[in-house]
């Protein structure tokens, strides 16, 4: 039987670690994009990593911090096409390796992927709720499995749990505390990153719709 690092690539971070480099590349995305309408959520996607037979790797994870806007905004010229093109540009000219640029037969939906040196996949997703995900691909995890430090979102989320389950997950008090009821919410707060099925690396999913049933 191999071991984890025969299978996986070695990594330069744990899941701790990479976390604020997730958020730091969140921000970086912002900061390239005129007139920032603001992202209007915040979620947290935790897999497991897969050997080669499908069975999940002890101590490993691969995470995912998706940033959405709200309906209006996400069918906005601005956001679809102007967006893009500037997104390209930008990890163009930082060196990322463009890995997926493709519009959908009739045009309505378009993604757009790129990745980085240290294993980093940024993806930028033009249908339904537009936005961008950061996915770590698979890290060991480190710090016991203990909840990541709060970090506050990014631009235009509001602070509250409905908006930002991530954040209130990290830290329940910074928002107001839901109905003790809320079976989701408490669950959400032992595990921030909402766990999914495993995945094969980080490649992004096919369909918009393979992802949207990950949330």
């Amino acid at each position: 039987m191999k071991e984890p690092g025969e299978i996986l690539p070695e990594r330069e971070f744990d899941n701790h670690e990479v976390y604020p480099i997730m958020e730091q590349l969140v921000a970086d995305v912002v900061a390239v994009l005129p007139d920032f309408p603001g992202f209007a959520e915040r979620r947290g996607t935790r897999h497991s990593c897969p050997d080669e037979k499908g069975n999940e790797i002890e101590g490993w994870v691969s995470i995912e911090l998706s940033y959405s806007f709200d309906i209006p905004t996400s069918e906005t010229e601005q956001v679809r096409e102007q967006y893009t093109d500037l997104l390209r540009e930008a990890w163009t000219e930082a060196g990322y390796q463009i890995t997926w640029d493709e519009a959908s037969p009739d045009e309505s939906q378009y993604n757009l992927s790129a990745s980085r040196g240290d294993g980093i996949t940024l993806w930028w997703r033009v249908w339904g709720l537009t936005g961008i995900t950061i996915q770590s691909g698979c890290v060991p995890i480190g710090n016991g499995d203990e909840k990541p430090a709060y970090i506050p979102p990014a631009d235009g989320v509001p602070l509250d749990a409905e908006h930002d389950p991530f954040g209130n997950a990290l830290d329940p008090s910074v928002y107001a505390v839901a109905e003790s009821s809320d079976e989701t919410t408490d669950a959400a707060a032992v595990a921030p990153f909402t766990d999914a099925q495993a995945i094969p690396g980080q490649v992004p999913f096919s369909s918009p719709a393979s992802y949207e049933n990950q949330l």
